[in-house]
């Protein structure tokens, strides 16, 4: 937010240093439990290390992104993250054409996160290269209070976002899970469109909290934007979801789009918590955490203990986003009102 390009080119070398660390670790833990995660997921045991490489890189190009988008160098930013995707997309589609399946599918998805992490790398290279690394002293106290808003936010949005599957596919037999997998699959299309609100508005109301500045117009701005997506979205899917399905994974899949408009309001539910709390990150308010957390491991309990169908998990789904929501903004007014911005960093 002060745009101290020499402190920046010094907080770059860090995090790269500290993803080495974080990636050997992922893939240590991988190969670890392999054996285990493979039983519960039904999948083979080799596949649990590849993947977790590939969590490894994507660790490695999230740090980078970051830096891209703290300094609010989005261009940055949006081509590492769209070059992944299209390379992970043609990845994945040649090396399953080559007959590779189930291991060419995974190894086409870690071909792109390379792709995009050697993207990010290389821009911010250029453009800090010719910027002298000033060292920094780190305020461990306030990064502690920061990382863990950041942290609760990141497991929270991973878990809501991915465990619901696997749990589903643990509890009910393949083809039901798979009608699941394919409504949570065409259901995240709505969160993806506005996933990139919090991106952008995080480093912008940082930039005004810095300088002393209220930033509430700027959160409201980007609620009114979630809104209209999912006004929108909502009816999209109502009247075409069927035809998104069927673009996504065919036709075998048909029976998923009862599924499709409750998961996909989940979805939108996830993403305007997600914009709550990285306002709360930015403005150093980060109480939201435990009620973020809470709610989430509430919402995952209940759908492992009680799942008597797939219309009943997406619905437990949808109602405990929208609490968890609710308990995020409720603590965000709360410690407005109880204590004052902290100002600019020191």
């Amino acid at each position: 937010a002060l745009h101290d390009e020499s402190h920046v080119r010094g907080l770059m070398s860090d995090l790269g240093r500290w993803a080495g660390f974080a990636a050997l670790a992922y893939v240590v833990l991988s190969f670890v439990l392999a054996i285990p995660l493979a039983g519960y997921l039904r999948v083979p045991a080799w596949s649990i290390p590849l993947a977790g490489t590939i969590a490894a890189i994507a660790l490695g190009s999230g740090m980078l992104r970051a830096i891209a988008q703290g300094s609010q160098a989005f261009g940055t930013f949006a081509l590492s993250a769209a070059s992944e995707g299209v390379a992970k997309v043609f990845g994945l589609i040649a090396l399953i054409a080559a007959g590779l399946g189930l291991s060419g599918a995974i190894a086409g998805y870690g071909v792109g996160s390379v792709f995009g992490l050697l993207c990010v790398a290389w821009m911010l290279k250029r453009r800090y290269a010719g910027v002298a690394r000033a060292p920094i002293h780190y305020d461990w106290r306030r990064i502690g209070l920061s990382t863990g808003g950041a942290a609760s936010l990141t497991i929270a949005t991973a878990l809501v976002g991915t465990v619901d599957v696997i749990l589903v596919k643990h509890f009910f037999p393949a083809h039901a899970a798979g009608l699941y997998a394919a409504a949570a699959l065409a259901g995240k299309v709505l969160m993806f469109l506005v996933g990139f609100v919090p991106v952008v508005l995080l480093p912008r109301i940082a930039d005004h909290h810095a300088r002393g500045e209220k930033a509430r117009g700027a959160l409201v701005a980007g609620i009114a934007i979630i809104l209209a997506v999912a006004v929108v979205g909502a009816i999209s899917l109502q009247c075409c979801g069927s035809v998104l399905l069927r673009v996504l994974v065919g036709r075998g899949f048909d029976a998923s789009a009862l599924l499709l408009l409750p998961y996909a309001m989940a979805m939108v539910t996830l993403g305007l918590t997600s914009l709550l709390a990285y306002y709360g990150i930015a403005t150093h308010r980060v109480g939201f955490a435990i009620p973020l957390l809470v709610g989430t491991l509430l919402t995952l309990g209940a759908i492992a203990f009680v799942h008597p169908t797939l219309e009943f998990v997406v619905r437990l789904l949808l109602v405990g986003n929208v609490a968890t929501c609710i308990a995020v903004a409720a603590a965000l007014a709360l410690a407005a009102q109880t204590r004052p911005s902290p100002g600019a960093p020191r």
